[in-house]
């Protein structure tokens, strides 16, 4: 990964282009795992959130955690570190800001808590659902080998379409009604690059999961509306739960 200083938006808009379309040809948008054919063989899951702080958003925190499904999401695995980015924020390549955390927080599991290694991982962010489809949840997913889902909150991809895409999106998600309702999300080539997911009976906006690494569409689904008991599912709410508290303090 390439420091941003002393580069130009478009240097790096080029540079980082180059290497997602590279890790790209490495991604595996089908079932590979075991429990994907049988939840009940899903045990651990882990969530990565980086919060930052307010009012200095080059301080940040970011949170690992593995969770039990079969143990009402209890906490079983739980580490934070605080962070100074160095890469500043380019729209389309948040990758390039946090993977490198985000790995980091992976080897020290790998090292200090291999028994606790997730079966699949829950990412704050999105995978395929992408302009080159691959974002940070699949960029994590091709670099440690393992099954990753994309969950974000907001609608990124709304930044990328014209203001017709923007109208209908508004009006699918009035259509969401109980949990488990969705609507797809398409690319320029009518591709299906993710969904918009109602997964709160609470709450009226959706999540928006896309594959990350190793799952297919359907599977993602099924994953983060069993980790749900808000909106959010559970390994990645408390990832960002936990990283807000500690870079708030």
């Amino acid at each position: 990964m390439s420091d941003s200083c002393g580069k130009s938006d478009e240097e790096l808009t080029e540079e980082f282009i180059r290497l997602q379309l590279e890790l790209r040809d490495k991604l595996v948008v089908c079932d590979t795992e075991d429990w994907a054919l049988d939840m009940n063989k899903l045990e651990l899951i882990g969530g990565l959130d980086i919060s930052y702080d307010k009012s200095d958003s080059s301080r940040g925190c970011v949170t690992c955690v593995v969770l039990n499904a079969k143990n009402d999401f209890e906490i079983v695995y739980k580490n934070n570190t605080f962070i100074e980015p160095i890469n500043r924020y380019i729209a389309g390549f948040l990758a390039f800001r946090e993977i490198s955390f985000l790995v980091k927080e992976y080897d020290t599991l790998k090292q200090n808590g291999s028994q606790f290694m997730p079966q699949v991982w829950l990412i704050d962010g999105n995978g395929v659902l992408h302009p080159r489809k691959f974002g940070l949840a699949s960029h994590f997913g091709v670099l440690v080998d393992s099954a990753v889902i994309g969950v974000a909150k907001n609608p990124y991809y709304l930044n990328f379409v014209d203001q017709s895409v923007k109208d209908d999106h508004k009006r699918q998600k009035l259509s969401l009604g109980k949990v488990g309702d969705q609507f797809p999300i398409t690319n320029s080539s009518d591709e299906v690059i993710g969904v918009a997911l109602k997964t709160s009976s609470d709450c009226k906006n959706p999540v928006y999961v896309s594959i990350g690494h190793k799952v297919s569409l359907n599977t993602a689904i099924t994953v983060v509306l069993k980790c749900c008991k808000y909106r959010v599912p559970e390994p990645v709410r408390q990832a960002d739960i936990i990283s807000r508290q500690l870079i708030n303090q």
